[in-house]
């Protein structure tokens, strides 16, 4: 591992890390359980990660849990999220330029263009972030699309679209682990 898998592997195991990661996971987690569910959000986050940082201390959480299953969470969840959105426009391109046109009104992009653009991103960036391949290019792009959304779409929907945000950047700061094809393809865990 070069120097910068080091700093990597550096700190992912510093205590403040390990409970970064583990409040990473207890969103996540606790984002499932509470849609699934309809139960409190914060509720679920905070059982799971007094759960998970109590563990923490006993042992460190990348023995217990290792990072490359961490990342497959984000990876999975924001993943099948776009996709699921992406799919629903290819079905119905018509619709969805006029979802463009009359709700989310977009600046300076023809709705046509924007809906076409927004459909291709989230089949394309979402498959790639699954297989992790462009890993850190794919969830640039899709944090990009969730600050759009966020900003100029929905804003009031910052407590799903901040969880995307946690995830996005947590694979952008750390990669996708080795459960990917950046790493099969580089070598690196942090490609």
């Amino acid at each position: 591992m070069g120097q910068s898998g080091n700093r990597v592997a550096e700190l992912y195991r510093s205590k403040a890390t390990v409970l970064l990661m583990a409040l990473v996971v207890a969103v996540f987690i606790g984002a499932l359980i509470a849609f699934s569910f309809k139960s409190s959000l914060l509720i679920w986050t905070i059982v799971i990660f007094v759960i998970l940082a109590a563990l923490a201390m006993f042992e460190p959480l990348g023995e217990l849990v290792p990072f490359d299953l961490i990342a497959l969470l984000p990876r999975t969840v924001i993943a099948a999220e776009f996709w699921r959105s992406g799919v629903k426009k290819w079905e119905n391109m018509a619709n969805a330029a006029e979802l463009f046109k009359d709700e989310f009104k977009l600046p300076l992009i023809p709705p046509e263009i924007a809906a076409y653009l927004a459909g291709a991103a989230e089949v394309v960036f979402p498959v790639l972030l699954l297989v992790g391949l462009a890993t850190r290019f794919s969830a640039t792009a899709l944090l990009i699309m969730t600050l759009v959304i966020q900003v100029l779409v929905y804003n009031d929907a910052y407590t799903t679209h901040g969880h995307w945000a946690i995830g996005l950047m947590m694979l952008m700061a750390f990669g996708p682990g080795r459960i990917s094809l950046d790493h099969l393809l580089f070598g690196r865990r942090e490609a």
